[in-house]
């Protein structure tokens, strides 16, 4: 793959023509340090809202994720809960930061094999680790940071297959594919086209020595077992809006998504109109959070890899068009741009190439006209080649940063403070999951039912007193006509992001006696 990927023959760089490996891994654990560093810095203290707070919670109470269930994310999720570092919480934050920070640092590894060296392929990975769609996920329990690592870990072991063609590397290649769809479905949308590379350029070797694919085969289908955990915990104790997973059907529609399939279909003409209208808004995304400095050395890079390794980058760029077409497909979600972290990665990768090509022609330059003083000038455009990281962590530093936002926990201690013993709370999903883990994670309030379910609140109600917190006035239309509402405390809450700018009411609902009958 690194010649192209349509050469079938195996072709192994030599020592020479890549960067020293030792500093190239030097490289790639300084990189993900300074990451760790900023991420950790700037990583969301506790408590968060929405599927964050969930990220939280149902990895430590072994509970299930909203589809597609997550259960690879679940899993580690729950073994590192344990780690004695900070709330429960915390450590889910942290292990955003720390896949993130790994993501990048395989990426390092990547532009190795690029013939980048790792001074330049540091710059690359940082400037992506510290846009915002990349930072801000690395700052609270994020299923995307873990996707982001498979597939950085995934092109890695892709481009070491059609290197030497080793079956090990094929095996690990089928086992890291299994494994990101037990994280996320989105590995569907690159799946594909790695798995055709693979097979295009091992063809010879598949096909002299069929026992590779089946090996590979079944590797992929071990590391799917995860998503035995799913229907396996919902047969036992786990929440009852779960317990369909327990059936066959109920588990298909779990994990593919089934509830959404009316809110996204992107084979329509209207999905595809709908993107040809809006392809700009990426573009624009990039040029902000990056500068048009970095989308012109990743052409430069593209370009580049064009002339030599074409096949690398007809992958990459199938995978970008795909991975665009669904961000503008998302709309139903807030912060779409978490499913932009495949797109960002390869541009990372073709930048890196850009700024060695450069940096390559101005030494050549330099040693001509400067002489003697080459050294100094190749010197200055290291520094140039840093000065963009450098640059972008200091203008998005105020605006990722979640280091003092307390905002869930506030509203969770001032609502299971004033709810009275045995209480029913009618709430929306943001506010839900925070409330679910103070119950859960940290024993408080156990006597309080918290749902989302508004038929549930209405049948506990019968004989509990009843309180709702809504995001929209017209959550609670339905009750208006049975209840007498009355505001008894005011919060902040959030709805679609990890900030709370909106102030809501959450209201007692008394029973409206019926008149007297005459």
């Amino acid at each position: 793959m690194t010649q192209d990927l349509a050469d079938a023959k195996p072709v192994t760089p030599t020592a020479a023509a890549l960067p020293d490996e030792r500093a190239s891994r030097v490289a790639a654990l300084a990189v993900a340090a300074v990451a760790l560093v900023v991420y950790i810095a700037t990583l969301t203290p506790g408590l968060s809202w929405a599927d964050w707070a969930e990220g939280e919670m149902v990895p430590h109470v072994l509970g299930i994720m909203h589809p597609t269930g997550y259960p690879v994310f679940t899993l580690l999720g729950w073994a590192w809960s344990w780690l004695p570092i900070g709330s429960v919480a915390y450590r889910a934050n942290l292990l955003s930061a720390v896949c993130a920070a790994l993501a990048l640092a395989v990426g390092v590894l990547i532009l190795r094999r690029f013939g980048v060296r790792p001074v330049v392929g540091t710059a690359a990975m940082l400037v992506i680790g510290f846009v915002p769609t990349i930072w801000l996920k690395a700052t609270r329990a994020e299923v995307q940071t873990l996707h982001l690592l498979f597939v950085a870990l995934i092109l890695h072991r892709l481009l070491l297959w059609s290197e030497a063609r080793r079956p090990r590397d094929l095996v690990v290649l089928a086992v890291l594919l299994g494994l990101a769809f037990g994280n996320h479905m989105a590995t569907l949308t690159i799946a594909p086209f790695v798995v055709l590379a693979a097979l295009w350029v091992g063809r010879d070797v598949l096909r002299a020595r069929p026992s590779v694919g089946l090996a590979a085969a079944a590797a992929f289908l071990l590391a799917l077992t995860p998503y035995l955990y799913l229907p396996i915990r919902a047969a036992t104790d786990a929440p009852t809006w779960a317990a369909p997973i327990a059936t066959l059907s109920g588990f298909i529609k779990w994990v593919t998504g089934g509830q959404y399939a009316g809110q996204l279909n992107i084979f329509s003409a209207a999905a595809i109109s709908k993107a040809a209208a809006t392809w700009a808004d990426p573009l624009q995304l990039v040029l902000h959070e990056a500068t048009p400095l970095f989308l012109f050395v990743a052409a430069i890079g593209a370009a580049t890899l064009l002339r030599r390794r074409w096949g690398v980058v007809l992958l990459g760029a199938t995978l970008i068009v795909v991975n665009v077409y669904i961000y503008l497909e998302f709309t139903i979600w807030a912060e779409r741009e978490r499913y932009l972290v495949t797109s960002w990665l390869i541009l990372g990768l073709a930048a890196g190439v850009g700024a060695e090509r450069l940096g390559g022609l101005a030494e050549r330059v330099a040693a001509r006209v400067a002489g003697a003083r080459a050294r100094a000038v190749t010197g200055a455009s290291l520094v140039l080649l840093l000065a963009l990281p450098v640059t972008l962590l200091g203008w998005h530093w105020s605006v990722v940063d979640q280091s003092q936002n307390r905002s869930a926990q506030v509203m969770v201690d001032a609502v299971l403070d004033v709810l009275p013993p045995n209480a029913v709370l009618v709430t929306y999903w943001d506010a839900l999951e925070p409330l679910l883990y103070a119950q859960q994670v940290d024993g408080q309030r156990p006597d309080v039912l918290i749902t989302f379910d508004d038929t549930l609140g209405l049948q506990a109600a019968k004989t509990r007193p009843l309180y709702l917190l809504p995001i929209f006035d017209s959550d609670v239309a339905g009750f208006r006509s049975r209840f007498k509402l009355t505001p008894v405390l005011t919060v902040k809450v959030a709805y679609g992001a990890v900030v709370a700018p909106y102030t809501r009411q959450l209201l007692r609902a008394d029973p409206i006696e019926p008149a007297p009958s005459h």
